[in-house]
């Protein structure tokens, strides 16, 4: 073989080991990605804020690390829970920032989403309460005999209407005894029918809508004397829907209203204001603001919020509505509820559908299905014969549904939901105790008592007896300094009644105007000072062998003792003073026996302990001669 040829194959041998030996270029190695997705038509159409994570880019056989959720995406309504290979949540489950696994193929992750517990509470937990009337309350035989048509709360008590006494309202414990029975009057029976009416509870009211579903006023049944008056509405009321012609609901912030039927009133497309979004299916949830307290209640506009489904038609037989201003949920008949995330000047969608399948998901919130409102306790026992209206406890967040076939109401597990639309904002509360105390004679600099709120607010003086001695000053948004406006004095207390007890009302004010009041004392204490008393003083010169008046003036009531040249004057061992505190006087009768100079000096002891003994001054006086003869 020639020199030519054998060159030829060392290159080909030296390419071969090249290629086999030391492997592929890099430029064949294999990658895969990592590609995340808001995922917000889990379970409904939804609305996502916030961004997902960069598709990540690894080699194979790579340990990737699942992202944290860097973008901050959140969904209305919905709890983000990491990440899932399927969109339904059936797949398998990564926790956001620290689920790990082995790449070998191109990976999509979507948004997990859950449902909050607040949003899907029938069916999951809760109890059923049976109406007892244990302490035979006057009529009570007719709440604990008759079924529920329509229930309502006002944070402490339950009220129901029974069947068979249209009339009456039924007021109960949490725990179902019958307090009270009240036939509220032939008004009331004549106009409301005996079914399909909802009650609900707003400023001192249970209001509840007339013949015909009543689109232009409500009656409120004042809770104190169990008066019922007529409201006109300032614009219609829709009529509801299926069996609820007369539904209503109300707000934990005080608004009540009503849902329209599907479709109605005809909206715009869009994801705006009073628009409902491109093939979806919307009906309006119109709602009146409710100032002033029972019978003297003025009912105003207030809005209208657009609760969109992807469901046409829903529910055929509308058994009532409830909220606690973040969620609605709304049940149908003998089976199941949708729950909605509440939006103002938006489109709400779905968080909760559990009204279609064979098994309830609300105890997981991560598939829910069928949940049976007439099993409402667990989804899976009949607790209820025939669930009717749903109310809600807008103080402990506890949803009721009562039952058209027996004297039964559900309690929900009382869970408080985020922030929303309809929720109550309540006023600051005080985190200070009602008493202070400060020392006297403090410095007008010393802080009398340091008021602290649980909100930012306007901390003000807004009453009290003593108001008009004291200023406030604010050190930061929840925090203000009450201070005297002149030094305290306990022997002279300046307050209404003069014993040291001075009377306040501090208020404390939001951004929303709401506004809290607290009635405070602050008590001055007594503390030991010196007493101080003056140098004696003569009325008149002093003369050998005829009396003359020694006074001395002091700061608090005692005994003194007067002396000249360091010795007693006879008699003045003792003498008591005249006058309060803090100007009294004391005198002594001199009758010197020598002429010439001398010194004159005083004691005070007080009668109050809480001050010590003190020394007066010295006073040098000249002794004349007698004038007058003896």
């Amino acid at each position: 073989m020639g020199a030519q040829a054998n060159r030829r194959l060392f290159g080909f041998l030296f390419i071969f080991l090249a290629t086999f030996s030391f492997g592929l270029p890099a430029a064949h190695a294999v990658n895969f990605t990592v590609t995340y997705y808001s995922n917000d038509s889990q379970f409904q159409v939804g609305v996502t804020s916030g961004a997902v994570p960069s598709t990540g880019t690894y080699a194979s056989g790579a340990l990737v690390t699942a992202s944290a959720n860097v973008g901050n995406l959140a969904r209305q309504g919905f709890t983000f829970n990491g990440w899932n290979t399927l969109a339904n949540g059936t797949g398998d489950h990564y926790a956001a920032g620290s689920g790990q696994f082995t790449i070998g193929a191109n990976v999509s992750f979507y948004a997990e989403w859950t449902i909050p517990a607040s949003a899907r509470l029938i069916g999951s937990t809760g109890s059923v309460v049976t109406v007892l009337d244990s302490n035979s309350v006057s009529n009570g035989s007719k709440c604990a005999a008759g079924n529920i048509r329509g229930v309502t709360s006002d944070g402490t008590y339950m009220y129901f209407r029974p069947s068979g006494y249209p009339s009456y309202i039924c007021k109960l414990t949490m725990a179902g005894v019958v307090v009270e029975a009240h036939d509220v009057g032939t008004t009331l029976g004549s106009t409301i029918p005996t079914d399909s009416m909802a009650l609900v509870y707003s400023s001192g009211c249970i209001f509840v809508r007339g013949t015909g579903a009543a689109t232009s006023s409500v009656y409120c049944i004042d809770v104190s004397d169990w008066s019922i008056t007529s409201r006109t509405l300032p614009t219609s009321l829709f009529a509801g829907q299926g069996w609820g012609t007369g539904n209503l609901i109300d707000f934990p912030d005080g608004r009540i209203g009503a849902v329209s039927q599907p479709g109605q009133p005809t909206l715009t497309v869009g994801t705006g204001a009073n628009q409902c979004p491109s093939a979806m299916y919307c009906k309006i949830l119109r709602l009146y603001s409710v100032t002033g307290t029972g019978k003297n209640v003025t009912i105003t506009s207030s809005e209208d919020i657009v609760l969109a489904d992807s469901e046409s038609g829903w529910p055929s037989d509308d058994h009532g509505i409830a909220t606690d201003g973040t969620y609605l949920y709304e049940i149908r008949y003998s089976a199941g509820y949708k729950v909605w995330a509440l939006r103002s000047n938006a489109p709400s969608f779905i968080v909760f559908n559990g009204d279609s399948g064979s098994s309830c998901g609300a105890s997981t919130g991560v598939s829910p299905s069928y949940c049976p409102i007439n099993s409402p306790v667990d989804g899976s026992t009949s607790a209820m014969s025939n669930a009717t209206y749903i109310g809600h406890n807008n103080t402990t967040g506890t949803y009721l549904i009562g039952d058209y076939s027996a004297p039964k109401i559900y309690v929900s597990a009382g869970i408080l939901p985020p922030p929303g639309p309809g929720s109550y904002d309540p006023p600051p509360s005080f985190n200070n105790s009602s008493s202070f105390s400060i020392a006297e004679n403090s410095p007008i600099s010393t802080n009398a008592a340091t008021i602290s709120v649980s909100e930012s607010s306007t901390v003000t003086i807004s009453g009290g007896a003593d108001s008009a001695l004291f200023t406030i000053t604010t050190s930061d948004s929840v925090t203000a300094y009450i201070r005297f406006k002149t030094s305290p004095d306990y022997e002279a207390p300046a307050d209404v009644g003069a014993n040291n007890v001075y009377d306040l009302t501090i208020s404390a004010t939001d951004s929303t105007s709401q506004t809290s009041t607290q009635n405070i004392t602050i008590t001055v204490t007594n503390v030991n000072e010196s007493s101080t008393i003056g140098p004696p003083t003569l009325a008149s010169p002093a003369k050998k062998l005829t009396i003359s008046t020694i006074t001395v003036v002091g700061n608090t009531p005692g005994l003194v003792r007067f002396m000249y040249n360091g010795r007693l004057i006879n008699g003045c061992a003792s003498r008591p003073t005249t006058g309060s505190y803090p100007s009294v006087q004391a005198t002594c009768s001199w009758r010197p026996i020598v002429q010439g100079q001398q010194s004159l000096s005083a004691t005070l002891t007080p009668s109050d302990n809480t001050f010590s003994v003190s020394n007066s001054g010295i006073s040098y006086v000249t002794v004349l001669k007698r004038t007058s003869a003896r």
